[in-house]
């Protein structure tokens, strides 16, 4: 469902911050309804992609966690978004299950590309997935971006066609990131997604060196900073890989002060 931005007044008027409300006082007649409920409900409902059975379950907690504590609480949502409606299938009483309702429709290829998918953070393009996801295992009977596109078809992935980008759903990411870590191959696709990146810094500190195509590479920089911020968290979690970021951080010095990024 739609979710309201940053920005946005009356948050009651949304559908999300609406459901929200109704459920909490499903479970909490009191449940207040002042400006200052609204503002942190539609901050949970952004937080949830805007899912309404991740809502539901959310707004039924509400008889025993304030909104600053689920808000505090939604880098877990898989531990404490459960017990949903007794009425209801068991795939719909918790958000885990849910995903993995929907996930178990997956064929090995899909679920494979979609685990690796989780490495990105922000997005990520064609030419990022290729590099970084593909193996002997996928790619190999199906081109990527057919793979790509039967994941959008399933809405586990969307495609932002303006950009050429896909992003997850955080939810789904998270979900998609604990069977990547679950099947021990977490950390060689970090460094993957690292090396790709590394290149992808090179390449920019280059261009933005001879001053060819800066605004093009600053543009492309602004739209990985998420994934060029990941990549800066993996190198320093390892002394050993401090020479390699000191080069990094230099290649990302033109688009930290460009961008305004040192505040």
């Amino acid at each position: 469902l739609p979710v309201p931005g940053e920005t946005d007044e009356n948050l009651q008027d949304f559908p999300t911050v609406q459901l929200f409300l109704q459920r909490a006082r499903d479970v909490k007649p009191d449940f207040p309804q002042d400006d200052e409920t609204a503002a942190r409900a539609a901050e949970i409902c952004r937080r949830l992609d805007g899912l309404p059975l991740a809502i539901e379950l959310a707004a039924a907690r509400a008889g025993v966690l304030s909104l600053p504590a689920m808000l505090n609480q939604l880098h877990r949502r898989f531990d404490w978004l459960t017990h949903g409606a007794r009425d209801l299938p068991a795939w719909r009483q918790n958000l885990w299950d849910a995903v993995e309702w929907s996930y178990s429709m997956l064929d090995v290829q899909e679920r494979v590309l979609m685990n690796r998918l989780s490495v990105f953070s922000g997005g990520w393009t064609l030419e990022a997935a290729e590099s970084v996801c593909c193996d002997d295992t996928i790619c190999r009977d199906s081109d990527i971006l057919d793979l790509l596109m039967r994941l959008a078809d399933k809405s586990m992935i969307a495609a932002d066609t303006e950009r050429d980008r896909f992003h997850f759903l955080e939810s789904l990411r998270e979900f998609a990131h604990k069977k990547l870590k679950d099947d021990n191959v977490l950390e060689p696709m970090r460094q993957r997604h690292a090396q790709y990146f590394i290149n992808f810094m090179g390449n920019a500190k280059q261009s933005l060196r001879q001053g060819s195509d800066v605004t093009h590479w600053l543009d492309k920089a602004e739209d990985e900073h998420d994934n060029l911020r990941a990549v800066l968290t993996w190198i320093l979690e390892d002394p050993s890989r401090v020479p390699p970021a000191l080069e990094f951080m230099m290649a990302m010095f033109s688009i930290w002060r460009d961008r305004s990024h040192f505040t």
